[in-house]
């Protein structure tokens, strides 16, 4: 792939632009190899928001080594403060990630007071520092966080923080599945305005498992369904897996046991096709494409 040439902002915005989208849609490989072909003609310095993007990048596709390396030379290099925030969010998702929670801590803390400059990226430090909440205390942050996200400017990143907070919720119990709900359906609602239809899927997803949770196993079904007939072929076929997985469980619920097994074995076919974009392992040696497959 040809990258295009990074030397004027306008350009460099647009790359960007482009990188983000494909990792959100789990083109990583795209991603990366954009992104690695643009630094060497940006000159000796790689410009600290494509080191940025490619950090967050190679920690998406599990290549830690490779994110810390790009994301700490990101974070130490820049100067605009909003470009810090995000950076030290990504680091404290990288630190989470590989169990070293006071140091993810500290740099979402880092990412959470720059609010004043880059609310959105304040707001997702603070739901990434939810999911380090202690269980009994987490719904009342969450509660809070609420309050936060529904004054996120951008539809799309307010759609993603509110899928966030809703999914944060549905597994912490009765109280909480209202506040699952109400989050979730707000995401699906920006979704569907944005005419986002990866994002429609997540939520529509998302959805789905907590109807599944509460063992309204039509409902669900009819929810999947949906999220499955809203992806584009091309985006998110890990999410793609999840959801024919999940059809194939609902249906085998509700006694269709034949269509359950074509659900399931289309679910498998989905598996083999992505198997090459799943890492090998993780850094700790575990086996990724295991885990995916159980």
């Amino acid at each position: 792939m040809i990258s295009p040439p990074v030397d004027a902002d306008g350009a460099l915005s647009t790359l960007l632009e482009t990188a983000a989208k494909y990792r959100r849609e789990g083109n990583l490989n795209l991603a990366i190899e954009m992104l690695e072909g643009a630094c060497p003609r940006a000159g000796p310095d790689c410009p600290p928001r494509i080191g940025g993007e490619l950090g967050a990048s190679y920690y998406q596709a599990h290549r830690f080594e490779k994110a810390e390396a790009s994301l700490k030379d990101a974070y130490q290099r820049t100067t605009d403060p909003s470009q810090r925030a995000i950076v030290a969010n990504d680091l404290g998702n990288l630190a989470a990630s590989r169990g070293h929670s006071e140091d993810a801590v500290l740099y979402y803390m880092e990412a959470r007071a720059q609010g004043s400059v880059n609310r959105a990226v304040s707001v997702s430090a603070g739901l990434n520092l939810a999911r380090l909440t202690p269980t009994d205390k987490r719904l009342d942050r969450l509660i809070v966080l609420s309050q936060e996200v529904a004054g996120v400017l951008d539809a799309r990143e307010r759609a993603r923080y509110f899928l966030n907070l809703g999914s944060q919720a549905r597994p912490l119990g009765t109280l909480a599945v209202k506040v699952a709900y109400e989050n979730l359906d707000r995401a699906r609602a920006l979704a569907t305005e944005q005419a986002d239809r990866l994002l429609l899927a997540e939520a529509l997803d998302a959805l789905s498992q907590l109807y599944e949770d509460q063992g309204r196993a039509a409902e669900g079904l009819q929810l999947t369904e949906q999220a499955i007939s809203s992806l584009q072929s091309e985006q998110a076929q890990d999410l793609l897996i999840n959801l024919k997985w999940r059809r194939g469980r609902l249906l085998r619920r509700q006694g269709r046991d034949d269509e359950a097994l074509r659900a399931y074995q289309s679910a498998v076919e989905h598996i083999e096709n992505i198997r090459q974009d799943i890492p090998v392992e993780y850094v700790d040696g575990r086996s990724s494409f295991r885990e995916t497959l159980e």
